[in-house]
């Protein structure tokens, strides 16, 4: 008898012991009640791998012995390596390290398991190289023009270079051309998380189309949704793009997505019908500081009627920071960055003794020898 009592204190010391070792691996639900299996992580890694690469992987690793009571929790942790810089997606979720780094978020509700996979992909600059000479040339010029997704980077003349590439093809050539550096765009993009960035893309194609087909001239703008336009109350609407002196000025601080937003490719076609193909290259003004203060003027005869023009000063700013650009000085990109009143007018004054002209060879703002 005293064996059988030893026996079974043994077997429920041992039924203890398995119940606390096999505690650490449940978590309680809401209710307090049941005990449910907690949620965990597993990481993958795409094609290419680098040194780089196999660095971050084992960072991100470090998280797959951790344990968490919910799925957002996971994510939560997933989001914190890349110092909270998250996007969502309708059916999964991605954490964005930068423009070529992300881990796209898979969840698995059965298994409770967030399966991270870290995709990494050379950059686009990097993707053209492998093209043909030719191909990559007119791509890297289409790649280095403005977006209306970044109005506060909008720089006139990476604008007027490109679309002269385009108008040496003619029009079907042009067409052609934009539509395949959309498809390369899909080829590079293949496999990575979609973000904001393909806005950018896409209204880039906009931009370059507008200038093809003489939207700037005729007022057909993409339709891209409500944005700060210049100014908020004219007397005379402004398009998206203000050509003074053969620069084009962005003439919208910023295209909202509201509702759904005009694709790149469907604009396209548009333009195309309702527009008219520009007849010779862009020839920029010798004097890009006068053409600044034309556009300014024009805004402010647009503006004359009383109540009009509330926030002048600062698409003048706005203005005269795509004027430096065009020059190669950096204007900053903050939103509220000034740009003194005398500044332009003074360089305007001032260039014909400096020499300031617009190279037709080189195709940018030189200084005579």
């Amino acid at each position: 008898m005293k064996l059988l009592l030893t026996l079974l204190a043994m077997l429920g010391l041992a039924g203890c012991t398995a119940q606390r070792a096999g505690s650490d691996q449940f978590v309680k639900d809401s209710n307090q009640h049941t005990k449910v299996q907690p949620w965990r992580i597993l990481i993958d890694q795409t094609h290419p791998k680098s040194l780089e690469s196999n660095w971050l992987l084992q960072h991100c690793k470090a998280l797959e012995g951790a344990r968490f009571d919910s799925e957002w929790d996971a994510i939560s942790a997933l989001t914190k390596l890349a110092g909270n810089r998250s996007r969502w997606g309708w059916s999964s979720s991605y954490v964005r390290f930068e423009r070529n780094r992300a881990l796209t978020i898979l969840i698995d509700e059965s298994n409770r398991v967030c399966h991270a996979r870290l995709v990494i992909r050379g950059s686009f600059d990097r993707y053209l190289d492998s093209l043909p000479d030719h191909e990559r040339e007119l791509m890297s010029l289409i790649a280095a023009a403005p977006s209306f997704a970044r109005p506060n980077l909008w720089n006139p003349v990476d604008l007027v270079r490109a679309v002269n590439a385009l108008l040496v093809l003619g029009e079907d050539d042009a067409d052609l051309a934009l539509r395949r550096f959309r498809d390369h765009l899909l080829t590079w993009a293949q496999g990575f998380p979609r973000s904001e960035d393909w806005f950018d893309d896409e209204q880039r194609i906009q931009a370059i189309a507008m200038m093809l087909w003489s939207g700037d001239l005729v007022g057909i703008s993409p339709r891209i949704g409500l944005g700060g336009v210049i100014p908020e109350f004219p007397t005379e609407p402004i398009g998206m793009i203000y050509t003074t002196g053969d620069l084009p000025f962005l003439a919208e601080t910023q295209g909202g997505l509201f509702g759904l937003p005009e694709g790149g490719i469907g604009y396209l076609e548009r333009i195309q019908k309702e527009g008219k193909w520009r007849a010779t290259p862009l020839r920029p003004a010798d004097n890009p500081f006068q053409s600044c203060l034309d556009f300014e003027a024009e805004i402010k005869r647009r503006v004359a009627l009383p109540g009009n023009g509330i926030s002048i000063p600062h698409w003048f700013h706005f203005i005269r920071r795509q004027t430096l650009r065009c020059v190669g000085v950096d204007s900053g990109d903050g939103w509220y960055n000034s740009v003194d009143d005398m500044v332009i007018p003074t360089l305007a004054a001032g260039a014909p003794t400096t020499g300031v002209h617009w190279s037709e060879t080189a195709e940018r703002y030189q200084l005579r020898d």
